[in-house]
């Protein structure tokens, strides 16, 4: 598969979300509000909301810049939920519209957030293009990178973050997704 820059070539493809309404995934269904997200466990997923509740909850504590702030926790019609801060787009969408030069400084962003989740001693599992979110500032330059969905991590002791960050972000070919949007 080719890969096009502004041109949404994923239609039919599980890569393209509705990132402004609902998105049902494998462990939880996504509602994107104005200014938050909830993330609605599904039934039998209470392991992955006591995982990403208290993942945030380390992270917030330890001030950890690059993942959501919780809102609220709760349970609604018998399904744990998660309301989080919704900081940015997806890097899916950011690539869709950035140059060159904005996409090195994201990928910069991006290694930041990992190498500081690494001296925390936790390895992000599903790092992907959706799992990445991207503030950017008036020029459209990447002013913050936020790091999501917390379920699928692991806890781990490393003697170098920069080795577990490397395989944090080779894992899931994000570095190679990226890369197709580089102009060469």
């Amino acid at each position: 598969m080719e890969f096009v820059r502004n041109t949404n070539i994923f239609n039919n493809s599980s890569c393209l979300l509705n990132f402004k309404g609902k998105y049902g995934g494998k462990d939880a269904d996504i509602i994107y509000l104005e200014n938050s997200v909830v993330k609605k466990f599904k039934n039998g997923r209470e392991n992955e909301f006591r995982t990403e509740k208290d993942v945030l909850e380390l992270l917030t504590k330890e001030g950890y810049e690059h993942s959501p702030k919780i809102i609220k926790t709760g349970m609604e019609d018998g399904r744990f939920f998660i309301e989080m801060t919704n900081e940015g787009e997806t890097l899916f969408e950011y690539l869709l519209k950035s140059t060159n030069n904005q996409i090195n400084l994201a990928i910069e962003k991006i290694k930041e957030a990992i190498i500081e989740l690494a001296r925390l001693n936790i390895m992000h599992d599903d790092l992907t293009i959706e799992n990445i979110l991207v503030s950017a500032d008036k020029n459209g330059n990447p002013d913050k990178v936020t790091l999501i969905d917390f379920s699928w991590i692991k806890k781990t002791t490393v003697n170098d973050p920069f080795e577990l960050a490397n395989k944090m972000i080779s894992r899931k070919f994000l570095m190679q997704f990226i890369e197709q949007f580089v102009h060469k």
